[in-house]
C-alpha cells in the first residue's frame, strides 16, 4: 500500500498562520524549534498547543460560506495552498475570511501535520437534530444525512505513558467541539460556560458528549448498524441530541473532493441557499470559549455565557453586504464582526433593453454552470464587465439563461430560483421569461 506525503506549508506560512489567529507567543514554535520536538512528546504541553491552536482558530477564522454566494465563480476549493492565500492571505494581520468545515478543518489538518502532530481527517454525519426544533423524535429514532462533515482527529501522549485520540473540529459553527474533545465512551465536558462562569447546564452551560453507537439507519433489522462515535449537545430539559456521527477510518482528499461538490452545489444543501457567518469569542485571559456572534440569513445574534445579548436584523441585501461591516460592534476587537469580500463582488452592473435599464447586483446571480456563467458575462452581442446591452439576437440566449432546467439562476436574497413560479417580482429584476417582462 502505496504512502502518501502529507501537504505541509513552510515555516513563513507557518508563521503568517500564527499572526493570522492571534496565537500567543509561548505557542509560536517554528519547524526547527529544538523545543518542539520536546513539546509534541509531553502529555501537558502538546495537549496545550492543540488546545491553544483549535480556540484561537474558532475565535479568529469564521465559519462561513461567503464564497457561495459572494464571489464571481460561486465555489469553494479546499486545496491548501488555495486555503492559505483565501484564510490567511500576505496580510494576515486585515485578513478576516474564513470557510466551511472542509476548508478550516482543513488547514488546521495542514498546520498540525507542519507542526508534527499525528493527525488525520475522517468524515461524519450530519444528524437531522441539528436543523430541527422537534423533542418530540425519540433519540434513537433521528436521522442522519450522508457524508457532508470534516473533522480531524489527533493522536497525543497520555500522563499514563499510552496515547488517547482527541476530536478537533473548527468547522461545524454554532454547537461545535470549542476544544480538543478526547474520545472515550461516555466523556461529557463543558463546552460554553453559563452565567457567571458556570459549568451547569441549569445555569446556561453548554454540555457536549461523546458515545460510541450504532447508526439507526439500516436495512438489516434491529441491531445492525455501523457503529460510530457521536458528538451530542445538551438541550433545554436536559436530555442529549446527537449533532454528528463520525468514523475513524481516515478519509483521503478524493473522499472530500466528492464530499465538497456535493456541499457546495446541491441545491438539498443548506449552504447553497442560507448565508451563514459565524466565529466563537473568548474570555479576556484567551483561554476559553465563552461565546459566539453568528450571522445567519438575514440576522445576526450575539451570545455571551448562554445568553443571547444582542441582535440585529437586517432589512435588505444590501444592509447585509456592507463592506467592511460590523455588523455587531463591541470596543474589543474579539468581540466584534467582521468581514470583508472580493470588491469586484459589489460592483452592480446594469442590463439595458430597448428604453428601460435594470441596475442588478453581480454578486445575487448564483449559476451553478460554469460554462452559463461564462455565457452570462461575455456573450452577449455588447457587453462590458459592468454593462450588458440586450439585443434581439440576445433573447434566445436570455430565455435559454432564465429557463435553464437547472433552476441556473439563484437569489441568495429572495431565496428564489429563475424556475420558480414566483420568481417574479425577484429582487434581482428579472421578470418572467426574459428580463422586465
Amino acid at each position: 500500500m502505496p504512502i502518501i506525503p502529507p501537504v505541509v506549508f513552510t515555516d513563513s506560512q507557518l508563521q503568517a498562520f500564527y499572526t493570522r489567529i492571534h496565537l500567543p507567543s509561548r505557542h509560536r514554535h517554528s519547524i526547527a524549534s529544538p523545543d518542539l520536538g520536546f513539546t509534541l512528546t509531553s502529555p501537558t504541553k502538546s495537549l496545550e498547543l492543540l488546545a491553544a491552536i483549535i480556540r484561537h482558530t474558532l475565535a479568529t477564522v469564521p465559519f462561513e460560506n461567503l464564497a457561495l454566494h459572494y464571489s464571481p465563480h460561486h465555489t469553494v476549493s479546499i486545496s491548501p495552498s488555495f486555503l492559505f492565500n483565501k484564510i490567511v492571505s500576505s496580510n494576515p494581520e486585515t485578513c478576516h475570511r474564513g470557510g466551511y468545515c472542509m476548508e478550516n478543518n482543513n488547514l488546521v489538518l495542514t498546520v498540525l501535520r507542519t507542526l508534527g502532530f499525528d493527525v488525520y481527517p475522517v468524515g461524519a454525519k450530519i444528524n437531522e437534530s441539528v436543523s430541527s426544533d422537534d423533542r418530540t423524535v425519540p433519540y434513537d429514532q433521528l436521522k442522519y444525512g450522508g457524508w457532508s462533515h470534516m473533522v480531524n482527529l489527533v493522536t497525543l501522549p497520555l500522563e499514563n505513558g499510552g496515547e488517547g485520540t482527541f476530536l478537533c473540529d473548527v468547522g461545524f459553527g454554532a454547537g461545535g467541539p470549542s476544544r480538543p474533545m478526547f474520545v472515550e465512551e461516555g466523556s461529557i465536558v463543558s463546552n460554553m460556560p453559563g452565567k457567571g462562569g458556570a459549568r451547569e447546564a441549569s445555569e446556561g452551560a453548554q454540555l457536549v458528549r461523546l458515545t460510541r453507537e450504532k447508526v439507526t439507519q439500516t436495512t438489516r433489522g434491529r441491531g445492525a448498524g455501523n457503529e460510530m462515535w457521536v458528538f451530542a449537545r445538551m438541550v433545554e430539559g436536559g436530555d442529549f441530541r446527537p449533532f454528528y456521527a463520525f468514523t475513524e477510518q481516515e478519509f483521503f482528499p478524493e473522499d472530500f473532493a466528492i464530499m465538497n461538490h456535493s456541499t457546495s452545489t446541491s441545491r438539498t444543501s443548506w449552504f447553497t441557499f442560507a448565508v451563514v457567518c459565524l466565529r466563537k469569542i473568548l474570555d479576556e485571559k484567551e483561554q476559553e470559549v465563552v461565546g459566539e456572534i453568528a450571522l445567519f440569513d438575514r440576522g445576526v445574534k450575539k451570545r455571551m455565557y448562554g445568553e443571547t445579548v444582542e441582535t440585529r436584523e437586517f432589512k435588505t441585501e444590501d444592509d447585509r453586504t456592507t463592506r467592511e461591516a460590523s455588523a455587531v460592534s463591541s470596543p474589543n476587537t474579539s468581540n466584534s464582526f467582521k468581514f470583508s469580500l472580493e470588491d469586484e463582488t459589489f460592483s452592480d452592473f446594469t442590463i439595458h433593453y430597448g428604453d428601460r435599464s435594470q441596475k442588478v447586483h453581480k454578486h445575487m446571480l448564483y449559476t451553478r454552470s460554469g460554462y452559463f456563467q461564462k455565457l452570462f458575462t461575455s456573450g452577449f452581442k455588447e457587453s462590458t464587465a459592468n454593462e450588458i446591452r440586450l439585443h434581439e439576437e440576445d433573447t434566445d440566449l436570455v430565455t435559454l439563461l432564465l429557463k435553464h432546467d437547472r433552476g441556473l439562476m439563484y437569489c441568495s436574497w429572495c431565496r428564489k430560483m429563475s424556475t420558480d413560479a414566483d420568481f417574479d417580482g425577484c429582487v434581482v429584476g428579472f421578470r418572467g421569461t426574459g428580463p422586465f417582462k
